[in-house]
């Protein structure tokens, strides 16, 4: 036994002997049994009338059982348990009368009524475990005490009675006063709250030490012990709160009795009231445990980069902790008031509990705006100018950074949350709304169908009846059909071999409905079933063989007390949860044993019947074993495995609730719904986590004869890890809310302003980010869940694995940057750039679990793969070693009939295996090491590249090419040694080593560009450029003469690199063009169907990199006509078409004019082709159960081809519109209205826009009106969605064209409905960018057509129109929104004066350099103009609201175009 402290606390005894404590609930199961048993002693007297056989559980007897199986260690327990067994017996000997009245007690009766009596009452979910098994028990008694030929009428009332009576001996005994379960409510919330304090004292103490990281890293550990024996005591108070229920409601009908309604009383503490919010502070305590741990990590694995000489450069701000010490004594005076409010919150009911609610509410919310404002402070502290510090110290000290402020929202939100129980009547004010959330607001709720009250539970069947919605349960059927044949197989077994099989029957009965739904759960079970019987037996038969006498009553009498110290003994059994069944069987065994051997029996036959009991017992126990294995086994193993599924399929829907409320809206009540959305998704996974725990017990103990050993320490890592990740999300949910309700609760002291702005400013550069993470998340615990529930691991899930790593380290170099830059702009004079704590510490909070979560998510993900991997191997192996030289083996896609296989090409190299996954960690470990990973790769890769076996020359080139991004600075110095060693693999006889040599290449294409080339055009070419050059020409030669290798993964892989090399050397490629074009014009030829696709990639990528040196006719010749032929041969039913067509748009977009001799055909075949495509689509529509051929695909794919043909051709287009143009409109016409697909419409828009620009507009003028009423109808919020942005995008880019091109009398007609679109557009929220980009310009543009139909309503635009205008970039578009803006002013100036008059000065203050001369005129005079008019007074309030630096910008606006 240890005899030392435990992070200080005793152990609770330090020898064998059981502590005082544990004493109670023994004694009290001894007493309830003992006085049970009197009954036995009237048996010759009181039932001498009725009979029984020995043969059958005496009805006495069975009161006793009762007594020992309904005392609980509480009162409102024992309650409980009495009510369970009372009801079960009542409906189980009710049911069986009746079954025996219809059928008879015939053997055959007997067995049917049982069984059918078991399958009714183990059926329904909702009835509880205890009801069942003495429902099943009872009907058991009963039917075979009737065909033994006892008074019927006696076993229908007697059994029932009985149980009555041993319930009454437990109640009666559960009276003492310690064994109330309201006073075990108190007892374990005052142990919880004790362990909550020293963890939050060691928490606090933690934070604010300094100087020794040991010494803080042991006050964590003794705040995770702290936390852990305070959720071990919460589990417990709950359980006494359940308990407490139930006393309650006694108590409550008691006092209805006795006393009138003024003086009842709820007998409610406010303990159980407190547990939500104890849960809550348990969470809290485990973020500040997880933020003291990210402390601990910078501290010591990387503290040498903040924390160097004095002469050494310094890091910015102060990372860990926050504050020294603790300034002011705010952490400590919020820890006192918070332990205040804890203790406060778990004491007994008084009359100035308001008062004190009140008081410690006052007090918290005092001391949190006092910690509010020492944050503030040190966050300007912060923010405060300083020298300058390297990238590794920044990001150090932003790591840091966000560890600080996960523990000091921990423990805001800690303090929140008491708050907020003692303020129950505080509610945050609804400030702003968006149009989702007041349409929430304003649609009527969907009344529930069915019954209110307690009846309806959705997880009973038999509440389903009464919301008849009932739908048979195939589990449930099979569980209750299973267990109901045991019994009635056992019960025939029984009677066969003794004449009888109650005791069988019974055993079945008490062992199958206990919480096992499998194998596993039977088998343990059974184990303890025989155990305890045994036990129970054995000792009952000592006693019956020693003590015996003359005296039968005297010997009776010393065999009960014996019995009851014996139970005594075996209810210590019960206080362990492994052994509690074998002690409760062993206790009543033994009463069974001793109290039915009948008087005067010899020692030999007391030995027969405790063997027979035994025997009978051991039959049962048997035959259910083996029909659980043998009929529809469910084995816990793959139950297991299926709840770990759940579990984690789960936890995905949890993690993509959560992220999905991160992103998407800068509307405070849509977050914080989304937030509260959340909680639900935590809740099931928490239910899934404890099906999962209970089901891994059962699969431990399941017997593995025949199969592998079930591995339990991988699938207890899951499920650990799964709470960890529930944990997270919960932290990461509480951040959300307290975004949208922190404002509210403490108050902004800094950067108030509007809500939405500051949500926008924080969040939005970092959303792609968090979308990129929540969909990797998503993959890698899909993908998890998935071969989980098939049982078999997929190297593809593998692939998942980097995928997190990766979009994790995106999200923080993002979140880095934009800190970063928010504390740049703060420092540049931007006040408004002082986000308030509210949103910033929670901000970070979040930021800093998500990389928690992706770490936990990991190690789920790794205990699911080495589950799956202990017990099969996982499917999917690695790819050939070697690639054989052969050519493909598939023929080439002829576009007759015959079925196609897409599967997205089968090839081998699209396989994950171990190969790749190695791979791709070296790539995110360089992303996330960078150059510190070189001295241990380096050697190795030298090493390799030297080495005679090709495999390891492979293996060392792929390495290369894994860590050359992320390690881009340590490797440059080798780049031109490494390309001398690389060029020649292009040529080497493995076909692999020349793949991944193309690979490789393409990932240096950026060193070789930079060596080569002038970063822009006009600036001299670096001293490196005729070495650079060399390079490039060998590369690209290997390249193309790897474009027509004869194997097909080169192949591949050449195309790839080509496209690469063509992207980064864009126009520079002149040179070298004609080569290339003739390489891919011959793989067009000649490739086959599987590497099609990544030719037409290459193709694509150079027309649209090479810019002017591919619109010549030369290019247009080489490869359009082998594309055409591609499409003639395949024809339009060709599965590749839309690559095809992709393909060929770009071509002819690239070449231009070079493609006028095949614009014609390639015009009128790709207009017939969508025309047939859209009629395909009015029979589909006509017939939607025929099998139409329409593919919406193949619609998009020709529009775009049009569209291409508009774009390249230009104004020689305008004959082919002009000779297709009743055509053209119909189609156009028709696509921008197609009602399904999002897709068709961008399309079609496009090619609208397109057409407009070419100068063809006249010939398409005549579908204007449907055209636009099509575009406002698209810009409406309802279709704002992500799904149909770019068809937003591209109605208002065409609306803008259209303007244009076509004149003012023309368009004014639309002019209301169209800009009032853009308005509306403009005005929404959280909008997307390039949306908002698009609906500024072109509602410039119509406003400098028709700007006499604007003017009227342009203070009303102006304020969001120009705070569009203020994002664009300098350019031509810019130019023309802005003239529109101007003749606005020049018709309403007082449209802009107010508030509206800084959007515009801002706006106009973020050119950098206006082409227009007489645009930037205007805008110069636009201004005097205002200044004038608004007087000095005026102008020198709006200069102040401006800010120092757009003063500065519009300042200097006059001289702007001098600066180039």
């Amino acid at each position: 036994m240890l005899d030392k402290p435990l992070f200080g606390q005793q152990l609770p005894f330090k020898t064998s002997i059981p502590p005082a404590r544990l004493v109670p609930w023994p004694v009290r199961a001894g007493l309830s049994a003992g006085l049970a048993s009197l009954l036995s002693l009237l048996k010759k007297t009181l039932f001498k009338d009725v009979g029984w056989d020995d043969n059958v559980l005496p009805v006495p007897v069975f009161a006793t059982v009762v007594a020992i199986v309904c005392t609980a260690k509480t009162r409102g327990g024992t309650y409980m348990n009495c009510w369970h067994v009372i009801n079960g017996t009542i409906a189980g000997a009710l049911g069986s009368a009746l079954f025996l009245a219809l059928l008879g007690d015939s053997v055959a009766a007997v067995i049917v009524t049982n069984s059918l009596i078991g399958a009714g009452v183990l059926y329904p979910r909702g009835i509880p475990v205890l009801a069942q098994k003495f429902a099943f028990g009872g009907s058991t008694i009963c039917v075979w005490g009737v065909y033994e030929n006892l008074d019927f009428r006696w076993q229908t009332l007697g059994v029932p009675l009985s149980a009555a009576l041993g319930a009454l001996a437990a109640v009666l005994v559960a009276l003492a006063p310690e064994t109330s379960a309201i006073r075990s409510v108190k007892r374990e919330a005052d142990k919880v709250v004790d362990f909550l304090e020293e963890a939050l004292d060691d928490a606090v103490t933690a934070y604010a030490w300094r100087s020794d990281p040991s010494q803080r890293e042991m006050l964590r550990a003794r705040v995770t012990n702290s936390i852990t024996q305070a959720e071990a005591h919460l589990s417990k108070l709950k359980e006494a709160a359940r308990d407490a229920r139930w006393e309650r409601k006694v108590l409550i009908g008691f006092d209805m009795l006795t006393k009138p309604e003024k003086d009842r009383k709820s007998h409610k503490s406010k303990a159980e009231e407190f547990i939500p919010v104890l849960v809550e502070v348990s969470m809290s305590l485990k973020g500040m445990e997880l933020a003291l741990e990210g402390l601990n990590a910078v501290q010591v694995d990387r503290w040498h980069l903040l924390e160097g000489d004095a002469a050494d450069e310094r890091v910015k701000g102060r990372p860990a902790p926050m504050f020294d010490g603790d300034p002011e004594g705010s952490l400590a005076a919020v820890k006192d008031v918070a332990v205040q409010a804890m203790r406060d919150g778990i004491k007994p009911r008084r009359r100035d509990d308001a008062n004190n609610s009140g008081q410690v509410a006052a007090d918290l919310r005092e001391s949190l705006a006092r910690l509010d404002d020492v944050i503030t402070e040190e966050r300007k502290r912060h923010y405060a100018p300083s020298q300058a510090a390297s990238d590794a110290r920044e990001t150090v000290a932003r790591k840091a950074l966000q560890a600080n402020h996960l523990w000091i929202f921990a423990f805001q939100n800690l303090a929140e949350k008491l708050r907020a129980h003692h303020e129950p009547t505080w509610a945050s004010s609804p400030g702003d709304t968006c149009q989702t959330c007041a349409l929430a607001e304003t649609s009527p709720a969907k009344p529930k169908k069915g019954p209110k009250g307690p009846m309806v539970d959705p997880r009973d069947e038999i509440s389903a009846l009464f919301n008849c919605n009932f739908r048979a349960n195939s589990d449930q059927v099979l569980y209750a059909m299973k267990l109901s044949a045991a019994c009635a197989v056992a019960a025939i077994v029984g009677w066969i071999v003794s004449e009888n099989g109650s005791w069988a029957a019974l055993a079945v009965s008490m062992v199958g409905t206990r919480e096992s739904r499998a194998v596993g759960g039977s088998f343990n079970a059974a184990l303890l079933r025989m155990q305890g019987t045994i036990f129970g037996a054995m000792f009952a038969y000592t006693i019956m063989s020693c003590v015996q006498g003359e005296h039968e009553s005297l010997a009776g009498g010393a065999r009960l007390i014996l019995l009851a110290v014996f139970n005594f003994l075996c209810t210590f059994l019960r206080l362990n949860a492994d052994y509690s069944y074998a002690g409760v069987v062993a206790a009543f065994t033994a009463y069974v044993v001793a109290l039915g051997i009948p008087d005067g029996a010899s020692t030999t036959e007391a030995r027969a019947y405790a063997h027979l009991r035994i025997e009978q017992n051991l039959l049962g126990i048997v035959i259910l074993v083996v029909i659980e294995v043998v009929l529809l086994p469910t084995f816990a193993h793959d139950a297991a495995r299926r709840a770990a599924s759940e579990a984690t399929a789960a936890a995905e829907h949890a993690a993509e609730v959560v992220y999905d409320a991160t992103v998407g809206t800068d509307c405070i009540t849509c977050r914080d719904r989304a937030a509260k959305d959340a909680g639900g998704a935590l809740d099931d996974l928490r239910e899934k986590l404890a099906t999962l725990n209970t089901l891994l017990v059962q699969a431990a103990a399941e017997p593995h004869l025949w199969s592998p050993k079930f591995p339990l320490e991988p699938y207890q890592r899951i499920a650990t890890e799964t709470e960890s990740v529930r944990r997270v999300l919960g932290l990461m949910r509480a951040a959300l809310t307290a975004m949208a309700h922190g404002g509210d609760r403490r108050g902004t002291t800094e950067g108030s302003g509007d809500p939405r702005r500051m949500i926008r400013e924080l969040l939005s550069p970092t959303d792609g980010f968090v979308t990129d993470l929540r969909r990797a998340v998503k993959q890698r615990l899909g993908r998890a869940s998935h071969d989980l529930a098939e049982g078999e691991g997929h190297w593809e899930t593998k692939k998942a694995a980097a995928s997190i790593a990766r979009a994790q380290a995106s999200l923080h170099r993002a979140f880095i940057l934009h800190t970063l830059e928010i504390r740049v702009r703060y420092q540049a004079g931007e006040e408004d750039m002082f986000l308030p704590n509210h949103l910033m510490v929670p901000w970070h909070a979040f930021m800093s679990c998500t990389a928690v979560l992706a770490l936990n998510v990991e190690n789920l993900s790794q205990a699911s793969w080495e589950a799956l991997l202990a017990v099969k191997p996982p499917v999917g192996g690695d790819e050939e070693e070697d690639w054989e030289d052969e050519p493909e083996d598939d023929e080439p896609y002829s576009g007759g009939g015959g079925k196609y296989y897409d599967d997205d090409d089968d090839e081998e190299a699209a396989q994950w295996n171990l190969r790749k996954s190695s791979a791709n960690g070296l790539d995110v470990m360089s992303n996330l090491f960078g150059d510190e990973l070189l001295p241990m790769i380096l050697p190795v890769v030298e090493q390799r590249l030297r080495d005679a076996n090709w495999r390891l020359r492979e293996s060392a080139i792929l390495a290369l090419g894994a860590v050359a991004e992320g390690c881009s600075g340590g490797l440059a110095q080798y780049v031109p040694q490494l390309i001398e060693f690389l060029v020649p693999s292009l040529d080497d006889a493995r076909p692999m080593v020349r793949s991944i040599a193309c690979w490789t290449l393409s990932r240096f294409s950026r060193w070789v560009v930079q060596m080569t080339f002038a970063p822009h055009p006009g600036d001299p070419a670096p001293p490196t450029a005729e070495q650079g050059k060399g390079f490039v020409n060998n590369i690209l030669g290997g390249l193309l003469r790897r474009v027509v290798d004869h194997n097909k993964h080169v192949q591949a892989a050449a195309c790839g690199a080509l496209a690469t090399f063509t992207q980064e050397i864009g126009e520079d490629v002149a040179p070298w063009l004609g080569p290339t074009v003739q390489a891919l014009a011959q793989a067009i030829a000649t490739y086959q169907r599987k590497n099609m696709r990544s030719v037409y990639d290459a193709v694509a990528t150079l027309c649209e990199s090479a810019g002017e040196c591919v619109r010549t006719a030369d290019v247009a010749r080489a490869l359009l006509p082998p594309l055409l032929q591609k499409w003639e041969a395949g024809g339009d039913a060709q599965p590749d078409l839309y690559n095809l067509l992709e393909c060929v748009t770009s071509v002819v977009m690239g070449v231009g004019l070079g493609a006028q001799e095949y614009a014609a055909p390639m015009f009128a075949r790709a207009l017939q082709l969508a025309r047939h495509q859209l009629a395909l689509r009015e029979q589909a529509k006509a017939n939607p159960d025929s099998d139409v051929p329409y593919e919406p695909d193949r619609v998009v794919a020709a529009l775009d081809l049009l569209s291409g043909v508009a774009d390249g051709m230009g104004a020689a287009c305008e004959a082919l519109i002009a000779a297709n143009a009743p055509a053209l409109r119909e189609v156009m016409v028709a696509c921008v209205s197609d009602p399904y697909s999002p897709g068709i419409r961008r399309s079609a828009f496009a090619l609208v826009g397109d057409a407009a620009k070419s100068g063809a507009g006249a010939h398409v003028a005549a579908s204007l009106p449907q055209i636009f009423e099509c575009a406002a109808a698209n810009l409406q919020p309802k279709m704002v969605q992500a799904y149909n942005m770019s068809v937003c995008n591209n109605a208002c880019w065409s609306a803008g064209e259209i303007a244009l091109a076509f004149p003012p009398e023309t368009v004014a007609p639309y002019v209301p409905a169209l800009c009032g679109a853009f308005v509306q557009v403009l005005n929404m929220t959280m909008i997307n960018r390039s949306l908002g980009e698009n609906a500024a310009i072109a509602l410039g543009r119509f406003a400098a057509r028709c700007p006499e139909q604007l003017a009227s309503g342009f203070g009303e635009l102006c304020g969001p129109w120009c705070g569009a205008l203020r994002r664009l970039r300098d350019g031509q578009e810019k130019e023309q929104a802005f003239a529109g803006l101007v003749r606005l002013v020049q018709l309403n100036p007082q449209g802009a004066v107010g508030d509206q008059m800084v959007s515009m000065m801002n706006a106009i203050a973020s050119w950098q350099f206006v082409r227009d001369q007489t645009l930037h005129a205007n805008l110069l005079q636009l201004m005097q103009g205002y200044e004038q008019m608004l007087g000095a007074e005026q102008w020198a309030q709006l200069a102040n609201a401006l800010g120092p630096a757009v003063q500065r910008k519009l300042g200097n606006f006059a001289n702007i175009n001098q600066k180039r």
